[in-house]
C-alpha cells in the first residue's frame, strides 16, 4: 500500500506540476495576456513568474524523488502540498496555487438557491498580486485535497 500511495501522489505532484507550468506560460507568454493592465513580462510581473516557475518545478521536483524513494521526497512534498492549502484574497493582495486538485468545500451565505456546495477542479494555477485592486472582497480558500496528501504523506514518513 505505501508503495502504491508514494507512486500515486508522485505521479499526481508531477503532472500537476506540468500542467501547472503549461497552462501558466501559455497564459503568460504565448498569448501575453496583460496583468493588472501591463504586459507580464514588465520588471513588476517578472518576480511572479519567476516564483510561479519555482513552484511548479518544486512540485515537478517532489513527484521525482517521492518515486525514486529518496528521504528529501518526503519532505519536498510536504512543502508543496502545505503551500497549497490556503488560497487567500484580500484588499491589495492575492495568492493562489494550485498544481493537481482543487476540491473545496463552500457553506455560502446570503440569497443562494443551496448553501452547500462544492469545487472541483483539475488544473495548476499560480497568482500572486500586491497592492493591486483586482478584489475588494476577502475570500479563504482552503483546498482539501493537500490536507489529504499531507495526512497520507506524514504516515508515509512515520514509517
Amino acid at each position: 500500500m505505501k508503495k502504491v500511495l508514494r507512486y500515486f501522489i508522485g505521479i499526481y505532484q508531477i503532472i500537476g506540476g506540468l500542467v501547472g507550468f503549461a497552462i501558466f506560460y501559455i497564459f503568460n507568454s504565448i498569448i501575453k495576456i496583460s496583468v493588472n493592465g501591463e504586459n507580464p513580462f514588465s520588471l513588476n510581473n517578472n518576480m511572479a513568474i519567476l516564483l510561479g516557475a519555482v513552484l511548479f518545478s518544486l512540485s515537478i521536483f517532489a513527484g521525482v524523488t517521492l518515486l525514486a524513494n529518496q528521504k528529501i521526497g518526503i519532505i519536498s512534498s510536504l512543502i508543496n502540498q502545505y503551500l497549497q492549502v490556503v488560497n487567500l484574497t484580500a484588499t491589495g493582495f492575492q495568492y493562489t496555487f494550485i498544481a493537481g486538485i482543487l476540491l473545496n468545500p463552500k457553506l455560502v451565505l446570503g440569497d443562494a438557491q443551496s448553501p452547500f456546495g462544492l469545487d472541483f477542479i483539475v488544473y495548476g494555477r499560480f497568482q500572486l498580486f500586491i497592492q493591486s485592486m483586482m478584489d475588494q472582497n476577502t475570500q479563504v480558500i482552503i483546498n482539501v485535497a493537500p490536507i489529504l496528501l499531507i495526512i497520507f504523506l506524514h504516515k508515509m514518513k512515520k514509517k
